[in-house]
């Protein structure tokens, strides 16, 4: 089963994969012959970026369908209470 998403992705801010804390997973991927289109670091960042963007940008769209079928859900119970 899916993991429910409890928090608006859109609200998460992108990490700064230029600073410290992201140095050793930069040189990871320059050192890593799987990523040859990554060279230096700055393509490293740019790298990071772009699949953390994928990503969010897939738990935005998840996070938008399953609060569309809550809200349909919701009316759908609502208008069924009352008898036609």
């Amino acid at each position: 089963m899916a993991e429910r998403i409890e928090i608006d992705p859109s609200k998460i801010p992108r990490p700064d994969f230029a600073g410290a804390a992201y140095g050793f997973v930069r040189r990871a991927l320059v050192a890593d012959p799987d990523t040859p289109d990554v060279t230096t670091d700055e393509e490293a960042v740019q790298k990071l970026r772009g699949q953390w963007e994928i990503e969010n940008n897939t738990l935005r769209t998840q996070f938008q369908i399953v609060r569309v079928m809550l809200n349909t859900a919701k009316w759908t119970v609502r208008c069924d209470a009352y008898p036609r």
